[in-house]
């Protein structure tokens, strides 16, 4: 094993942090602070889309060992499928200790049961694993910016923000959000979706967060359909809201009741005639100040400069976990090391490594096993 005397982090993105929320907050915001308080830890790969399974091949398992000492932590971030629990047992025989982190359905169990820990972003999801044996700990999402307003603008014209994923269950919570703002009460406001749905008003990009704290006098959360799924969803839309000082009017689901419990800056609505009275009162320009300041304050205890220390404590990192100038050099060679296992599966990975005999092996293999392959399948 590599002999640096040290301990390490190394985290297993599931997605491109660039286009999926879950890994820039749970995955490259953690890895930086971690970084930034002088722990030695690092990301193993940036995903150019979504790669649920851990590309380390039995063969390379003797040389991914020589970058590793026991006593390394690995954390899979939603890394959860089960094509992994090979990998994960011969990281666990080295002496790896192995952390999941999930934030939605469907429960990991055989892999939950496989790792040491599991760490959830909602309180109902860590209970389903505590449920199951398996051991877990709530820690909620931590917003990714932060805008304090200083004033709210007179407005004869309000713009309320939905942002969301747009699946079909999802957008039908936007449907009747739209049905509700017909009421002639409501004629003020003017409903803009942020979203990759073909119908959303504008197209979802990393950006997304400058936009809602440009443009946005209210945000609206609705989850009007009896969803289980919702029901194990974190805050993380709700505080993120907050943190930009924008108003939220939220649907009450767990994780969101949990928030509003013992923060303000929200209206928690249930009925269609609260959402309508909810939207009135937020026509009041000092109303809509108010709310906004105390969301900012709200969504301040809950700030990762506050909230990292329970990542640490949850993930055990001690004084030899920290890091020294040999940490930069072990990082790119483990990066380097998975880029070219990845290479083998898309070839667009190969420009993420120095020019080298194994690129250039791992880009032979992904031709004759992908093109070539499906070329002489269609020939026969």
């Amino acid at each position: 094993m590599n002999k640096q005397g040290q301990h390490k982090v190394i985290w297993f993105l599931w997605a491109n942090p660039k286009a999926t929320a879950s890994s820039r907050i749970q995955g490259l915001a953690i890895h930086s602070k971690l970084k930034e308080l002088g722990y030695n830890s690092c990301i193993a790969y940036v995903p150019t889309s979504f790669e649920r399974t851990i590309p380390l091949s039995i063969s390379e398992q003797k040389n991914f060992k020589k970058l590793v000492n026991s006593g390394d932590l690995v954390i899979l971030q939603k890394c959860k499928d089960d094509s992994n629990l090979p990998t994960i047992a011969f990281m666990k025989e080295i002496g790896l200790n192995i952390v999941l982190v999930d934030c939605d359905l469907p429960l990991a169990l055989t892999v939950g049961k496989a790792v040491d820990r599991v760490i959830c972003s909602s309180q109902r999801l860590c209970d389903n694993y505590l449920n199951h044996g398996i051991q877990s700990h709530y820690i909620e999402d931590a917003p990714e910016w932060y805008v304090k307003r200083t004033a709210t603008i007179e407005k004869s014209r309000l713009k309320c923000f939905w942002f969301g994923d747009g699946s079909h269950q999802r957008w039908s919570n936007v449907e009747k959000l739209k049905n509700i703002l017909k009421d002639p009460r409501l004629s003020r406001w003017e409903l803009v979706t942020i979203s990759n749905h073909t119908d959303a008003t504008i197209r979802w990009r990393p950006d997304y967060l400058k936009t809602l704290s440009e443009h946005a006098d209210a945000i609206a959360l609705p989850i009007f359909t009896d969803e289980e799924a919702s029901s194990y969803k974190s805050a993380n839309r709700l505080l993120q809201s907050m943190a930009l000082s924008l108003p939220t009017i939220c649907s009450p689901i767990l994780a969101y009741q949990n928030i509003a419990a013992q923060a303000k800056g929200m209206i928690v609505c249930k009925t269609n005639e609260e959402w309508v009275n909810a939207f009135i009162t937020l026509q009041n320009t000092a109303t809509r100040h108010r709310l906004a300041t105390e969301a900012f304050e709200s969504a301040q205890k809950y700030n990762l400069d506050y909230r990292i220390q329970e990542w640490i404590d949850v993930l055990t990192l001690d004084e030899n976990f920290k890091t020294d100038q040999r940490n930069q050099k072990l990082e790119k060679q483990i990066s380097n090391f998975f880029y070219i296992q990845l290479i083998r599966y898309n070839i667009r990975y190969f420009f993420r490594v120095p020019f080298s005999l194994q690129s250039i092996k791992s880009a032979l293999h992904y031709f004759f096993i992908t093109k070539l392959g499906g070329f002489t399948k269609n020939l026969r």
